[in-house]
């Protein structure tokens, strides 16, 4: 995994799929595993001086505007309370889809370079280039090169140490059970979990 901290992923990042939850916030230990621990819009990490308490279960298709989907794991993004505030009600393009590598990219100063029409309408939505999100993210990239440069201890760049163990999650349905295998809190037990992501 590249340590560089505002890299979009390759494609989606889902490899679970649990479903039956009544409440859509019993997925979020799911959402956090299969999303990094980082927001889907922005890609801000939970170790950058917040926490998981600073993350929402965010309904990509509004629950206003469909409330069908309101407990449908696969209409949940993990989202940063500011993004998550900023989209609202906005209807926006799935952003597994356009929230990827080779649909945009984030330049080494801080700013966002959307790459196509639906990357683009999100990042004008949530304000993902305005000039204080371009500078948190170029003071971040700083200090991380700092970290780097000086063999500081990586917490930034590392997972959190609270890792949801969903093997212990009691959940109605699973689509895709073999995640459970592989999800971090597994992978830390087995003695494979990469220092950074």
């Amino acid at each position: 995994m590249n340590p560089f901290p505002f890299v979009y992923p390759d494609k989606a990042p889902r490899r679970h799929g649990p479903g039956g939850y009544k409440v859509y916030k019993s997925y979020r230990p799911w959402l956090r595993d299969d999303f990094l621990f980082r927001c889907v819009y922005c890609l801000w990490r939970e170790g950058f001086l917040s926490d998981a308490s600073s993350y929402h279960a965010d309904h990509y298709l509004p629950q206003v505007r469909f409330p069908g989907k309101k407990v449908d794991y696969g209409n949940l993004v993990y989202s940063c309370a500011r993004c998550n505030l900023s989209k609202g009600e906005a209807l926006l393009p799935d952003p597994e889809d356009c929230m990827i590598a080779g649909k945009i990219e984030v330049l080494d100063t801080g700013e966002i370079r959307p790459l196509d029409d639906d990357a683009r309408r999100i990042v004008r939505i949530l304000a993902l280039d305005s000039d204080d999100w371009n500078e948190r993210r170029s003071l971040m990239i700083d200090i991380l090169a700092l970290v780097t440069e000086r063999n500081i201890p990586r917490r930034l760049l590392g997972f959190p140490k609270q890792l949801p163990n969903l093997r212990r999650l009691k959940v109605p349905l699973n689509d895709r059970p073999e995640g459970v295998s592989e999800c971090f809190h597994e992978r830390r037990k087995k003695g494979d979990l990469p220092e950074v992501y």
